[in-house]
């Protein structure tokens, strides 16, 4: 099984990270990588986030500044870039990967931008969580994937990893989101993300 998610390689250059097109890539590897970007999700979390008690606050300044794109093609490349971004800041301040054996506790949500009316019901649920396109803060986004057998909704996604803390909050957005754009992972199921 085959899905397609961006994701990053050391190229031959100094050992340097570059983006790659999108392509398909097989389950495993993509279960890996996005096992990865689940504990760095938890470590900005931790490390810069965790003490806010607003929920407008758990968009950082640093992840948040372009927004989701809605062209579909520009989708991939903005997740990967927001991931990139948060990797490169966790490692500035000593943050640096660790293998991705223990996920930390938590939820994995999705957005399908495809099904958005754009109503702002999950902001005014959530006190700001969501925008009022009902996308979640750049600092829990994982990956932006491409199911290889889609089914009629969700056959790509925004995928996002919610910390344990914010999972009734980030609840009632979902709850609030009447053409349900947003839902979790282990509701829907979707193929790629089974095992992980």
């Amino acid at each position: 099984m085959v899905c397609t998610v961006s994701h990053q390689v050391p190229s031959r250059q100094g050992g340097k990270a570059v983006l790659l097109e999108s392509r398909p890539i097989a389950v495993p590897r993509m279960r890996e990588i996005l096992r990865s970007r689940i504990i760095e999700a938890e470590r900005w979390y931790r490390h810069w986030l965790s003490a806010a008690d607003d929920p407008r606050m758990l968009r950082s300044v640093e992840l948040n500044r372009s927004g989701f794109p809605v062209p579909i093609l520009s989708r991939q490349g903005a997740v990967e870039r927001v991931c990139t971004q948060r990797t490169t800041l966790l490692a500035s301040v000593g943050q640096t990967p660790i293998p991705a054996s223990l996920l930390p506790s938590g939820r994995l949500l999705l957005y399908d931008p495809d099904l958005n009316l754009f109503c702002g019901g999950a902001e005014n649920a959530t006190n700001g969580f969501f925008d009022v396109n009902n996308v979640p803060p750049g600092d829990f986004w994982i990956a932006y994937i491409v199911e290889a057998k889609a089914q009629d909704t969700y056959g790509s996604y925004l995928l996002s990893w919610i910390p344990t803390s914010l999972v009734d909050l980030v609840d009632k957005g979902v709850q609030a989101n009447p053409e349900q754009c947003i839902a979790w992972a282990d509701r829907l199921k979707p193929r790629s993300l089974r095992g992980l």
